[in-house]
This record gives C-alpha cells, structure tokens and sequence, in this order.
C-alpha cells in the first residue's frame, strides 16, 4: 500500500530489490546467505539473499514522516508502524532483507520533452515470470527472522519480531500457520506490501562494444558515451543488468577508475603538446 515512488518500510521486516536495471543498499553488519542454489545457470554462483541490520529509535514522530515523507509510504500504512504503544520508546533494529539478483527487470524512460523533467521510473517488482523474486524473498524474511528471534545473542537480550496487527494489507492472512508457525503465504504477503528499493538504481546505460547488432550499450571500457566527444558516465547505471547488489563500492570503484582514466590521457595529451628538447 504505496504510492508509485514508495520505497522501503522502516519495521521489522523490511524487504527491497536490489536491481530494477536499479539496485540496492548497505548500512551496517551485513550476512550473505544462499538459501537455495541460484537458478541462473548462466551466471556465476552468488549469493541470492542480503540481510542487515540497522538501529532505528522507535519515536512516532519520526517513524511517520520517515516513512511518508522520504519513503513514499501512505499515511494509513505508515501510521499502523507508528502508533504503537508496545513497541514506543523501546530499543529496537530494523532487520532488513534484499534479493541480491533479482529477475525482474524494470525501466526507465523520459516523461516528455522537457531535459529537466523527473524521469518516469518503474522498478516492475516481482514481475518475473517464474515468481523467482518472490520465492526467495519469502525465504531471506524467514532467516532474517530467524536470526532476529532463535539466535543465542538474540534470546539473551529477549529480542522479538513487531509487525502491525493486522499488517496493513493483508488483513485476509493469518500471521500464524500451522504448528504456531507463520506462513509463506502470509510473508508472501508482507513482502508485497513492503517491498522497495534503495534508490542505488544501476543497468540503464550498460557498458559494451557499441558495435552494429549489440542494442544495448552506452559506454565503452573508458566508460565514454558512443558517438559523442567528451561525455562520459560515471555511475551504477554503467553496470551490467546482471550485477550482484550491493553496487555502493562497485560505484566508488568506479570513480577511481574514471579518475585514472581522466589522469592518464590529461598526462599523454601534455606529453605529445611538449616540444622536443635536445640536450
């Protein structure tokens, strides 16, 4: 229950998808945990889950605009978080889970003519044919919940999952399956409701040969723009589309590497401009 530019809940389990031809995050200690083996056969084996964890004070006057204001949430959504006195005032983690690879394939196109326009951005989630996305996705919320409620460190400190009851949105599911356990259908559920991104879009302007048949690529292996002098991208949307999240320190790598470029034709354009000194 979002609006078209909503991003990620603020509650525990916040689940995101990592690459849209868009990407994902990191904030503070990290696992990488495969829980099934990667369908892509074409890939190199990676990890299809990325779970962390960030400390989060819970205070409804932040929660609220936090997730209205920066997220995109709706208010009623947003509020169901908020207004709950169990949970206020009370030290807290938010334990979110990422699909590191996802299949589902977004866009992103020019709303009109106008350069300076927003552009119209749809990271299609879950649209994957297969349901891959959602599958594995219900699986990282299990283990993150999981190590939030049934690790040693976390039992010592007496640390329990709080979701909204009911979570907005999924009122005709049950929290509870059978045998006091909750159900796939019902985190199915709540990662519908409660997925976004973490705005490290990448994919749009993938690097490649540029040559005749090849469709898809903007940049070369010097990250410069196809056919035009002088014009260079520097950013995730340089990635490939099958990139593993998170992209934040491929994106710095990047830097340096547009850094080196630039250095090293600004030297050999100063050597060749430099007169011949016989001694």
């Amino acid at each position: 229950d979002r609006d078209v530019t909503g991003v990620q809940t603020c509650a525990l389990p916040i689940s995101n998808i990592s690459r849209s031809r868009a990407s994902a995050s990191v904030i503070e200690d990290s696992n990488l945990i495969d829980p099934r083996q990667n369908d892509d056969l074409e890939a190199e084996p990676a990890p299809d889950i990325h779970t962390y964890v960030v400390t989060a004070p819970i205070d409804p006057y932040l929660i609220e605009p936090l997730l209205v204001g920066s997220l995109g949430f709706k208010k009623p959504f947003a509020a169901a978080f908020a207004g709950r006195p169990e949970i206020i005032g009370r030290e807290a983690f938010v334990q979110l889970v990422n699909v590191a690879k996802p299949f589902s394939v977004g866009t992103v196109t020019l709303r009109d003519a106008d350069p300076l326009s927003p552009p119209l951005i749809d990271p299609k989630y879950f649209s994957d044919s297969d349901g891959l996305d959602l599958a594995r996705l219900v699986e990282g919320i299990k283990f993150g919940v999981q190590a939030a409620e049934e690790t040693t460190a976390m039992r010592g400190i007496g640390a329990k999952l709080s979701l909204p009851e009911p979570f907005p949105g999924c009122e005709g599911h049950a929290a509870e399956g059978g045998g006091g356990q909750r159900s796939d259908e019902f985190w199915a559920c709540v990662a519908r409701q409660s997925t976004g991104t973490a705005y490290k879009y990448g994919g749009t302007a993938p690097m490649g040969s540029g040559v005749a048949g090849d469709g898809v690529s903007v940049v070369d292996s010097r990250l410069k723009v196809h056919g035009v002098r002088g014009l260079r991208v520097v950013d995730g949307s340089v990635l490939q589309e099958r990139h593993v999240s998170v992209n934040m320190v491929t994106c710095a790598a990047l830097g340096e590497l547009a850094a080196d470029f630039l250095l090293e034709e600004h030297q050999h354009r100063h050597a060749e401009e430099r007169p011949n000194v016989i001694s």
